[in-house]
């Protein structure tokens, strides 16, 4: 857990409040439908979350984004075989 930045070398949270339930929230837009996600594209995630930019979305959420980058590129190379 500390590893990944979840809690401190204390064991305490990094995040309180509802904070957490935001990255949550943020994850579950991302994350491909096959592990629970809605797989929703990253300029509808920036827009529902009210970030300036996709650079914003993208480095605050890089787990997420990772976990489809596999299946993107599946996606595009089978799109260049046509």
């Amino acid at each position: 857990m500390v590893r990944a930045g979840v809690v401190d070398a204390n064991g305490n949270a990094k995040y309180t409040g509802l904070h957490p339930y935001r990255h949550f929230y943020a994850s579950w837009l991302i994350n491909r439908k096959a592990d629970g996600g809605l797989e929703l594209p990253i300029k509808t995630v920036q827009q529902r979350l009210g970030h300036s930019s996709i650079v914003m979305t993208s480095d605050t959420t890089p787990m997420a984004i990772c976990s489809r980058a596999p299946m993107t590129v599946v996606k595009w190379q089978m799109r260049g075989a046509d």
